[in-house]
């Protein structure tokens, strides 16, 4: 057991799959997002990051379908690196730039990158998303991504980026466990101080998070966390 039981959330295949379902149209209120901010003056392209997410999701279904490639199915899921490689091949789709393993560009404290630069039009909009990925297991995992948030927070850029370029972290995981994808929908406080370390993140950086279920051989989470870091 990864995470102590929720009172308020105790798992069930039924009660996380009406979850699911209602995380749906959560997933849609990316567009409504962009409303929402579009009246403090800031763009945020939740919907294109939605449909490049959608697309992801049904490019990995497919994927798995043809060949499992990790051994122990029942145990294992997908690697992280498989969230970074379709996530960047539907940016490239959307015609945008993408850049695996892009440094930060203050090298004084060691040499430091993320996952994957996205840089490009998103829609109407001129956007970058900072990418890390992460397989979600364990207490230590979710103390993992939780620095990951602060990296991308701090990132900064090696060449220059246009003012009025709207800068996103985006954060993927990925998990075989159910109880972890109910927790991800909607991050509760728990006796794990690492897991409550990712909460604090997740509602500092006023990050929309959203679970997309991919359902093929072997069912998989595919989570995700967008915030803008013009919010920080």
């Amino acid at each position: 057991m990864v995470l102590p039981p929720n009172k308020a959330l105790q798992s069930d295949k039924g009660k996380l799959s009406r979850l699911l379902h209602s995380q749906k149209p959560r997933q849609l209120a990316f567009a409504a997002e962009r409303s929402r901010y579009a009246r403090k003056k800031i763009t945020m392209p939740y919907q294109v990051i939605n449909e490049i997410l959608n697309e992801t999701r049904d490019a990995l279904e497919a994927a798995i379908n043809s060949y499992w490639p990790v051994v122990n199915p029942e145990k294992n899921g997908l690697q992280e690196a498989n969230l970074t490689f379709y996530f960047a091949a539907q940016c490239l789709s959307h015609g945008m730039h993408v850049y695996p393993e892009a440094s930060h560009g203050d090298s004084s404290q060691g040499h430091r990158r993320v996952d994957l630069l996205v840089r490009g039009r998103a829609g109407s909009d001129n956007a970058v998303f900072l990418v890390e990925s992460k397989k979600l297991y364990s207490a230590e995992k979710a103390r993992e991504i939780a620095s990951d948030i602060r990296k991308i927070c701090e990132f900064g850029f090696t060449d220059s980026v246009a003012s009025g370029e709207a800068v996103f972290g985006v954060i993927l995981a990925i998990t075989v466990n159910p109880e972890i994808a109910e927790w991800w929908a909607a991050p509760y406080e728990c006796s794990t101080e690492s897991w409550n370390m990712l909460a604090r993140m997740l509602c500092d950086t006023k990050s929309i998070t959203a679970v997309h279920e991919i359902d093929a051989r072997y069912k998989q989470y595919m989570l995700l966390a967008v915030f803008s870091r013009r919010e920080q």
